[in-house]
């Protein structure tokens, strides 16, 4: 639970806020107006991310202290309960494909954090911590997709069953496909950025500004 309440916290609210600006996208500019409620809900939401830590502060408490909470254990335990979701999803054969896409995204994020680690190791600390809001993302990425592929999982076993609520539960495949297509694939860009050891804003010479 550790491990995972930054993710709750902070790309939940990041989350929530992109969702409520793409609503007023759809309404153009009447969404800007008093007589919808977006407006009102958009300034509402705007300060989850602030309060209760700030989204920079969780993504410190991620990389700082989670990963490396209990010599690594804590987030080891997380990473083995999506591994057991990969291989039960890898044996339904119309979710293959998803499972192997969370798979991929478990190893990138598992390399990713090894490399990380190296430079902490090895005093750069500085340069480590830099990388907690791109981390934070990335591993969160990592974990609504493999709630997704554990909801699918439930629903693929309840539509093979029959009964009810068959449109329910193919709503949340079809839902759980769309994350994993669309978002997901950010998660191994911003795994590469992490990876290339990019420090421009570390080195930024005070007298350029």
């Amino acid at each position: 639970m550790g491990v995972l309440t930054p993710v709750c916290k902070a790309y939940g609210s990041e989350a929530s806020y992109d969702s409520i600006v793409l609503a007023i996208q759809c309404y153009g500019g009447y969404g800007f107006s008093e007589e919808f409620p977006l407006a009102q809900m958009l300034r509402d939401c705007k300060v989850f991310p602030i309060y209760e830590g700030t989204n920079g502060i969780q993504a410190m408490d991620l990389l700082g202290r989670k990963v490396v909470m209990k010599n690594g254990a804590a987030f080891r335990a997380v990473l083995d309960e999506i591994s057991r979701t990969v291989e039960e999803a890898s044996h339904v054969e119309a979710l293959k494909d998803m499972a192997g896409k969370l798979a991929a995204a478990l190893a990138e994020v598992g390399e990713t954090t090894a490399q990380l680690a190296g430079i902490a190791m090895g005093g750069d600390i500085e340069c480590y911590m830099s990388c907690a809001t791109a981390y934070l993302r990335m591993f969160s990425r990592l974990v609504v997709s493999w709630l997704f592929v554990w909801q699918s999982t439930v629903a693929q076993k309840a539509i093979a069953a029959g009964g009810g609520e068959q449109s329910f539960y193919k709503g949340k495949l079809a839902t759980a496909q769309f994350y994993l297509n669309n978002e997901l694939p950010y998660l191994h860009a911003t795994a590469q950025i992490l990876k290339s050891g990019e420090r421009t804003a570390l080195d930024f010479n005070e007298e350029w500004f």
